[in-house]
């Protein structure tokens, strides 16, 4: 049973709980996680900037040393992402054909689409981005331009991945939604990204520079922290702290949805009688005529749903 006092400032206080068993001591990381996560589920929430929509989606760049915490947080992520149904593509290193897609036409004269992962993803993740930002490889190029074309408001005509093939009649078109989780130390570039190019601005940047005082912290943390859980315990804190992301989710998704139409069944035996008590008063010879032709209009159940034919 889930109280309402449990969500709100108890909710966040308790993610940060939950993610501080996976990532000691990085409560930014795990704020970073919970908003990329809540963005991409409720995608179709936006604020309105005069005529603008602009969604609530966020995309978040981490940059901290090696060896302090980062893969442990991104398994966190990884695990969340997977059971709240959220289609999460984990990347290391791609083409931009394997993001944008490609095709060819076959020997036939058929044009065979390979779609690319922003087509249909939620969410893409880089545990090691800094390949991303070395402007050297065909990934780091054409790539970054594409995180730029996804990370624009979904509702602007600028969020659309355009690609022409060499062998394909029609262009290659699509509304990327996902969102990014990236994750890297400083990148040798990254003073020329930061400068020349407009990608990092998009991210929600995160530098954090860990000491040697805050590594041995966490050291000591971890080794106090050994054997010292229920590990049936910490499962029903997680899985009751999902419950409640859900709910959530379910929550603000309702509201940007239509009305769900309601369906009326139509029953065949009593609609006929139904339709003749409502013919009422002095009507015309021609009026009875028709109205007796309605009633006798031959209905059809198909599951339980009746069909009027329509008759001249």
């Amino acid at each position: 049973m889930v109280k309402k006092e449990e969500f709100g400032d108890t909710f966040i206080s308790d993610f940060l709980a939950m993610f501080d068993k996976y990532c000691i001591n990085n409560p930014v990381y795990g704020l970073m996680i919970m908003h990329n996560l809540l963005g991409q589920a409720l995608r179709n929430i936006y604020f309105v900037e005069d005529a603008r929509k602009i969604d609530i989606r966020t995309h978040l760049l981490l940059i901290q040393p090696s060896g302090t915490g980062k893969g442990a947080g991104y398994s966190f992520f990884c695990k969340l992402a997977g059971d709240l149904g959220l289609d999460h593509e984990k990347l290391s290193e791609t083409t931009s054909s394997g993001l944008a897609g490609t095709g060819t036409v076959n020997q036939q004269g058929e044009v065979e689409i390979n779609e690319g992962l922003m087509a249909h993803a939620d969410l893409i993740s880089m545990e090691e981005a800094s390949v991303l930002f070395d402007y050297n490889t065909s990934f780091s190029k054409l790539n970054l331009y594409y995180l730029q074309i996804a990370m624009n408001p979904l509702d602007d005509a600028s969020c659309e991945i355009t690609k022409k093939v060499g062998s394909l009649p029609d262009a290659i078109r699509f509304k990327p939604h996902c969102s990014f989780l990236l994750l890297t130390y400083i990148p040798d570039e990254f003073i020329d990204a930061l400068i020349k190019r407009g990608v990092i601005q998009r991210f929600i940047t995160v530098i954090n520079d860990v000491t040697l005082e805050e590594r041995i912290s966490n050291i000591d943390k971890a080794i106090e922290r050994l054997n010292s859980s229920d590990e049936k315990s910490t499962e029903e804190q997680y899985q009751n702290l999902l419950l409640r992301l859900k709910i959530i989710i379910r929550k603000f998704q309702s509201l940007t949805k239509e009305p769900a139409q309601r369906q009326h069944v139509l029953d065949v035996e009593r609609f006929p009688k139904s339709l003749s008590r409502s013919i009422t008063g002095s009507l015309e010879e021609k009026d009875k005529e028709i109205g007796q032709i309605i009633i006798k209009i031959p209905l059809s159940n198909k599951k339980g749903i009746g069909f009027i034919n329509y008759v001249e």
